[in-house]
C-alpha cells in the first residue's frame, strides 16, 4: 500500500488580500496571486497569514528511497516566543505539561494536526535542528531555532512517521491510497 500525492491542486503565490479570518480557530479566507497571474480563493485553517506573504497551499505523502513513506507539512505561521510558558499549562489531551526554558525560540505552526495522523508529537523530523513541542487537533508546533535556516510561512518540513501515524492517516476518507502490483 502506498499514498499515491494528494489530489489537491498545488498553489503558490502571494497573498493579495484576506477576506476573513476567525481568530478563534484561524478559519481564513484569502486571495492569493499565483506566478501566472492568476487571483485564487484559498480557504483553510491559516492562523497568522498576511497580505504580502508567501504562502503554498499543499500536504502530501512522498515517499524516500531510504525513509519510506514520509509526511511533508506547510508552515502557516513562524514568530519568535517565549520557549516556556508562564504557569502550568495542558496538552491536547489535557494532561499537565512542563517545558524547560531555552529562552526565547523560533516556533512554526504546522497545517497538520492529531486529527490527521493520531499523536502528531510522535512525528519524527528529517530536517536537522527541528523539535516537535507540542500539537493540537489541527496543528503542530515546532522549534526551528537550532536548523540554521531562514524559515518562512509556505516552507515545509518532511517527518518519518511511525506505523500508529500512518495506520491512522489511511484510516480516513481524506488520503488517496493506491494499490499496486509491481
Amino acid at each position: 500500500m502506498t499514498a499515491a500525492p494528494s489530489e489537491l491542486i498545488f498553489l503558490e503565490g502571494t497573498v493579495s488580500s484576506v477576506i476573513y479570518r476567525n481568530e478563534e480557530n484561524g478559519y481564513t479566507i484569502l486571495r492569493l496571486d499565483t506566478p501566472d497571474g492568476d487571483e485564487v480563493t484559498v480557504v483553510g485553517t491559516m492562523p497568522g497569514i498576511s497580505p504580502g506573504e508567501g504562502l503554498a497551499v499543499h500536504g502530501q505523502w512522498k515517499r524516500h528511497s531510504t525513509y519510506g513513506e514520509q509526511l511533508v507539512a506547510e508552515i502557516v505561521e513562524i514568530h519568535e516566543k517565549a520557549s516556556a510558558p508562564k504557569g502550568a499549562t495542558k496538552n491536547w489531551a489535557g494532561q499537565t505539561i512542563t517545558r524547560e526554558d531555552k529562552g526565547r525560540r523560533l516556533r512554526a505552526i504546522l497545517a497538520l494536526g492529531s486529527q490527521d495522523v493520531s499523536d502528531a508529537a510522535t512525528l519524527i523530523p528529517l530536517d536537522d535542528g527541528v523539535e516537535v513541542v507540542g500539537c493540537s487537533s489541527d496543528h503542530t508546533i515546532v522549534d526551528v531555532t537550532d536548523t540554521g535556516r531562514a524559515w518562512k510561512s509556505g516552507d515545509t518540513l518532511t517527518f518519518r512517521v511511525r506505523y500508529s501515524n500512518m495506520l491512522y492517516a489511511f484510516s480516513g476518507d481524506h488520503v488517496t491510497v493506491e494499490y499496486r502490483l509491481d
